[in-house]
């Protein structure tokens, strides 16, 4: 009985562990050390879990011990030792931090979110951008709880800046609108109004799904930045946003130069970044993100066929209940 509710629903610890005694009670003692260490790998994944969701709402030090909790029960908990390794990133453990990211890439090592958090933390070269298997798994991971988090606990309001930056460029409105990284749809379901046509772009397929939901855009590319611009006509847009999405690519040329081609003539650019007030062009940092200066944004912008014609300093959400220092920078395409 117990093997058939494991077969059928391979996440049920209950289930693993009576099975577990059944094998146990009948001297198959391999079988039964089997189950009784699935039991506790499903049960590390489940403990994580409640510990991401404390981390996400603010309740780091509970969330710590949730982590704690699952490397008990399974050592090798993958998800356990990366949030493990979050926590301790963003209190200034960076060694131990450095240790969990290891141990991820031991588990795991066809994966490249451990490298590039280790990257961020300083211990290797920083990538020119956040590898796409990091960036899809995480927010497909995230998908379910993002809008809460991001707007309830990281009072995220960067909807609000884009959308009123297109406003200010093109107070009559925009025919056809790229909205890159767009998520679950926050920033275009804030700029509807404003175009006749939406094109989202993500690379997460779950972060898609809730987009499509909201039904504001007529095309969904699940690409990343640059491939998706490449599928489109030259001249086919004439306006495009990019709300933190950008802190995710540090070298922002490629996907200018892409959207050089894509865009109209005259066509506005409307994008939002971390702003790296001490530093001299981009920087991954240890929350695996990217800050760009003011002056790289601009010299970028000129080498791609950009004018930046308007940039406000802001804060676009809170990082531990601190604000972030951004930028919301309005590029105009060169007739």
């Amino acid at each position: 009985m117990f093997r058939d509710i494991v077969e059928a629903s391979p996440k049920h610890v209950a289930a693993w562990r009576k099975y577990a005694e059944a094998l146990a009670q009948l001297d198959d003692l391999s079988g039964a050390d089997v189950a009784a260490r699935t039991a506790n790998s499903v049960e590390a994944d489940h403990v994580a879990d409640v510990g991401a969701s404390l981390l996400f709402h603010g309740d780091s030090a509970r969330a710590r011990s949730f982590f704690e909790r699952a490397l008990a029960l399974d050592p090798e908990c993958l998800s356990a030792h990366w949030l493990m390794g979050e926590y301790l990133a963003t209190h200034d453990e960076r060694d131990a931090a450095l240790q969990h990211y290891r141990k991820c890439l031991e588990i795991a090592p066809d994966r490249q979110g451990p490298a590039f958090m280790i990257a961020a933390l300083g211990d290797d070269a920083s990538p020119d951008r956040a590898p796409d298997d990091y960036v899809e798994g995480f927010f497909d991971w995230y998908a379910d709880h993002f809008e809460t988090h991001l707007v309830d606990d990281l009072k995220y309001d960067g909807p609000q800046h884009v959308a009123a930056a297109l406003k200010a460029a093109r107070p009559e409105g925009v025919g056809t609108l790229i909205d890159l990284g767009c998520g679950t749809g926050l920033a275009g379901a804030a700029v509807r109004k404003m175009a006749d046509r939406m094109i989202g772009v993500d690379l997460s397929p779950a972060m898609l799904e809730k987009a499509e939901a909201k039904g504001i855009y007529e095309t969904l590319l699940n690409l990343d930045l640059v491939a998706a611009l490449e599928t489109l006509p030259d001249h086919s847009a004439d306006a495009a946003l990019a709300a933190d999405v950008l802190v995710y690519v540090g070298a922002i040329e490629p996907v200018l130069h892409a959207l050089h081609r894509v865009l109209k003539p005259d066509a506005v650019f409307i994008a939002s970044f971390e702003d790296g007030r001490e530093i001299e062009s981009w920087e991954l940092f240890s929350a695996g993100r990217y800050r760009h200066c003011q002056g790289y944004v601009r010299r970028a912008a000129a080498a791609c066929g950009f004018d930046v014609t308007a940039m406000s300093t802001v804060s676009l959400r809170e990082e531990y209940s601190v604000p972030v220092p951004s930028l919301v920078v309005t590029f105009h395409k060169r007739p």
